[in-house]
């Protein structure tokens, strides 16, 4: 939970906001469903644990709410532009983000290019993963 604490009071730094306020506000429903994501998609929290972690921090939560502000988060993103930025700077400046945490975000970011730069975006993966292979091959 200590790592959970710390990614909350990163997000109350950059946002101004209390995720474990208890209200219906948008603004800090969104930064809410922020905490969530990460949680969930990068630190592989489970739903009960996130809510238990909320609730220890003051927040009435469930797992059925926690799993709604996960599944709202994209959505989120879309209507407010701050949320995205949020998530970028928050995985950018991270010093503890793990591999798996990256590849959650390079796919959340993915999720929201246009078909042109996907195809971009396939050909730099090709071009690395070739490199890669001819790398260990020489080995």
């Amino acid at each position: 939970m200590n790592k959970a604490i710390k990614i909350a009071n990163r997000i109350k730094k950059i946002t101004k906001l209390d995720v474990f306020e208890n209200t219906r506000k948008i603004e800090i429903v969104e930064v809410r469903s922020l905490l969530a994501f990460i949680l969930y998609k990068y630190e592989k929290m489970k739903l009960q644990q996130i809510a238990e972690f909320f609730q220890s921090q003051g927040k009435t939560s469930s797992h059925s709410s926690v799993l709604h502000a996960v599944n709202t988060f994209e959505t989120n993103v879309q209507y407010n532009r701050k949320i995205g930025e949020w998530l970028t700077y928050l995985t950018k400046t991270s010093k503890d983000l793990n591999y798996d945490s990256k590849r959650e975000f390079v796919k959340f970011k993915a999720n929201h290019l246009n078909n042109e730069n996907i195809n971009k975006i396939v050909n730099i993966i090709d071009d690395l993963e070739k490199k890669e292979l001819v790398n260990h091959n020489e080995r």
